[in-house]
């Protein structure tokens, strides 16, 4: 029975051993595909943000090219712009220049057409101020005319009430009372 005893666990043991080695190569197996899963979704992984990273890139170079041509036509569209502008402002600057030398011109005559007019405006405005101040003066002098001769009828009838005042002092008919009060 002492074999038994020794071979059963013996036998026992070398059966775990083959279940074992067999089910540890197929665990391995198993983890082992886990594993290289994973590390292939991995590199996938960083395989696809390395292919979006790189696209991104690509986008923002198109958009950098894009904007740098934009640049450069607005730029050229400035500067066409701004060719355009001196060219209008050097026909403007010449159009000027004509018309001033047109108008130097005629600047002589419409200055003498000018100051003749002048002339001829204060001329009237004097004309009728000196014909207001006559018409003036003209009222002035009747008005003068007229006091006078109340003045003159005035100092008439105050020398007939002297003359008779004086009368009537002679005559002794004016009290000294009435004297006092005059």
């Amino acid at each position: 029975m002492n074999r038994w005893y020794l071979g059963v666990p013996l036998a026992g043991l070398f059966l775990f051993g083959v279940v074992y080695v067999q089910f540890e190569k197929r665990y391995e197996a198993v983890e082992a595909a886990a594993v290289a899963a994973a590390e292939a979704a991995r590199i996938e992984e960083q395989q696809r943000q390395e292919e979006a990273r790189r696209e991104a890139i690509e986008q923002q170079r198109q958009i950098i090219e894009t904007r740098r041509l934009e640049r450069e036509a607005e730029m050229r569209r400035d500067e066409a712009a701004a060719r355009l502008r001196a060219e209008l402002e050097a026909e403007r600057a010449e159009a000027v220049a004509q018309a001033n030398a047109d108008l130097r011109a005629n600047v002589t005559l419409e200055q003498k057409l000018a100051f003749e007019q002048e002339l001829l405006r204060r001329v009237q405005a004097r004309q009728a101020s000196l014909t207001a101040e006559k018409e003036f003066l003209a009222e002035y002098i009747l008005a003068a005319v007229e006091n006078q001769e109340r003045l003159l009828a005035l100092l008439k009838d105050y020398r007939a009430a002297e003359e008779a005042r004086e009368t009537l002092r002679q005559d002794g008919l004016l009290s000294d009372a009435e004297r006092a009060r005059r």
